[in-house]
């Protein structure tokens, strides 16, 4: 807490007692100088004028009280090791405070340095916190000022910070994505490709099928009416009775067909 008074009815007589005891201090000497006459007259002069003031003062201008006090600052949050102004404010302006004192809540975070043209310089000191300010005169007191500390330094180190850890998020985030694009892109294009070979095989072998059934129709009509040959055990009808060298036996088409027997690739033609 500092308490600082601001009285300028004291200002008369101050002079006059400082006046008085100048004037009985230096009589002797002053009535031996050579010019004794003219700084005496200046001397007694001094005590009329603040005899005078003083009357003047004490009667024509009556002492107005305080009705109300406030604070006020720029920036309500501070820096640690920060310098600034908190102004005065009192009603009615022309009030005469005598005494004025400040307090400040927690001093481990600041404290006010001085007070200068109804000023109050705060000194913040290097720790985070909250703390508040009242002044008070003539048992009148100002609300609490509220008054909020931060490291300034701190708080920008971890907004770049969040800003990079984001920064980084959103390019891991856009990387995951183009690699999960891609790869559904491939899966796709596999897909395709796969679909388009079974599609071919599917084509070739009803194709095939196709061609060998032409061939049997073909076969069949061909060997309408003609004697075919067939083995016990062979997959194969034949024309010839001699083919291959073989021991046959004579038998028709339906039934060479019923056993599932296909033509011979040497003498069906």
């Amino acid at each position: 807490m500092i308490a600082t008074i601001i009285n300028v009815r004291l200002f008369f007589p101050a002079v006059l007692i400082l006046s008085i005891f100048h004037f009985l201090h230096v009589k002797k000497d002053l009535f031996d100088h050579p010019n004794s006459k003219k700084y005496t007259f200046i001397s007694i002069g001094v005590i009329i004028f603040s005899t005078i003031g003083l009357f003047v003062h004490s009667f024509a201008s009556p002492s107005i009280p305080v009705e109300t006090i406030a604070l006020s600052v720029v920036n309500d949050t501070m820096d640690i090791n920060e310098n600034q102004f908190v102004q005065l404010h009192y009603t009615p302006e022309n009030a005469e405070i005598s005494e004025i004192r400040f307090e400040v809540t927690d001093d481990s975070l600041a404290e006010i340095s001085k007070l200068e043209n109804g000023e109050i310089e705060l000194k913040t000191f290097g720790n985070e916190g909250d703390f508040s300010i009242q002044a008070e005169s003539s048992d009148i007191k100002s609300d609490a000022l509220l008054i909020t500390i931060v490291d300034k330094e701190k708080q920008e180190a971890e907004r770049l910070a969040a800003e990079k850890k984001a920064e980084e998020e959103r390019i891991a985030a856009e990387k995951k994505a183009e690699e999960e694009r891609l790869a559904a892109e491939k899966k796709a294009e596999e897909e395709r490709i796969a679909g388009e070979q079974r599609a071919e095989a599917e084509r070739l072998a009803a194709e095939q099928k196709a061609a060998s059934e032409t061939v049997r129709v073909t076969n069949t009509q061909k060997s309408n009416g003609r004697t075919i040959y067939v083995t016990p055990t062979g997959k194969r009808y034949h024309y010839d009775d001699s083919c291959n060298g073989g021991h046959y036996t004579e038998s028709t088409l339906e039934e060479a067909l019923s056993r599932g027997l296909t033509p011979c690739k040497k003498c069906v033609y």
